[in-house]
């Protein structure tokens, strides 16, 4: 019954990668699409902290590839990004994991403002300005960390992903 397709822990990661593209991708008012918090972002943050030795920059670069893809953005553009954001993950996985929430929570602003920033130096490398509401999913990203990591922690653990 320990077949690989019936184990929780080949499928969750993958899962919840794809619950976030498709949920990035829904169609929501576009007086809150600014507010959109960025998913495959938290999620390659979550995953790189707390399972380094499953989800890293390979797997980050291609999540940024289906994100340009279904976006129609500038090709590699997110897929460096996400790289970016997980190889500073996979840095110091071990110090963050143990932190306190909220202390947590100040990590992922500074790993999401650095990939915020590489995003619009690439965007004014080439001449293009930043969408609007560019910098405003921010806040809401990071006020989702804590829903975000209790919820997969419960899974993670569910699922015996070991860390």
């Amino acid at each position: 019954m320990n077949d690989w397709a019936t184990r929780r822990d080949v499928w969750l990661i993958p899962v919840t990668f794809l619950a976030a593209l498709i949920i990035d991708r829904m169609a929501v008012p576009a007086s809150l699409a600014v507010f959109r918090p960025d998913l495959v972002a938290i999620m390659v943050v979550y995953w790189s902290l707390m399972a380094p030795h499953r989800v890293g920059v390979t797997v980050a670069w291609v999540l940024g590839l289906l994100v340009d893809v279904a976006t129609g953005g500038l090709m590699g553009l997110t897929a460096a990004v996400l790289s970016l954001q997980a190889y500073g993950c996979l840095l110091c996985h071990q110090q963050v994991r143990v932190l306190p929430r909220f202390q947590q929570m100040l990590f992922v602003l500074i790993i999401l403002v650095v990939g915020k920033l590489l995003a619009a130096a690439v965007l004014g490398v080439i001449g293009r300005l930043p969408p609007p509401g560019f910098w405003l999913t921010l806040p809401a990203t990071v006020l989702l960390w804590p829903i975000v990591e209790e919820t997969l922690r419960r899974w993670r653990k569910e699922a015996a992903i070991s860390s």
